[in-house]
């Protein structure tokens, strides 16, 4: 499981190395990875620099949290199980909207 973050939000300690890679759309996709033990930690998109996709399992406390959508959802294999009470995206969601500006 993924999770969505913005990227001012987030504290990763540690030394991370990055896989640069240009995905289908585009965009230019990092992946980050402890520098230790090669655990995939989080990515980055161009398309999306505000926000960072981390992997879940590396909270402290990944029970803290809860899914809202099933994103990918037309490639998902037979036997994965979505909830099909969340909101359905059958490949890439949009970006999410940037907040409102406090000027205005």
């Amino acid at each position: 499981m993924n999770l969505l973050v913005a990227a001012d939000a987030l504290t990763v300690s540690g030394t991370l190395s990055e896989f640069l890679k240009t995905a289908d759309s585009g965009n230019e996709i990092s992946r980050q990875f402890c520098a230790t033990c090669g655990t995939h930690v989080l990515a980055r998109s161009s398309a999306r620099p505000q926000f960072r996709v981390l992997r879940a399992g590396n909270l402290d406390e990944p029970s803290s949290i809860r899914p809202n959508m099933n994103i990918w959802a037309a490639s998902a294999p037979d036997w994965a199980c979505l909830d099909q009470a969340l909101e359905r995206i059958e490949q890439q969601p949009l970006p999410p909207k940037p907040a409102p500006s406090a000027e205005a």
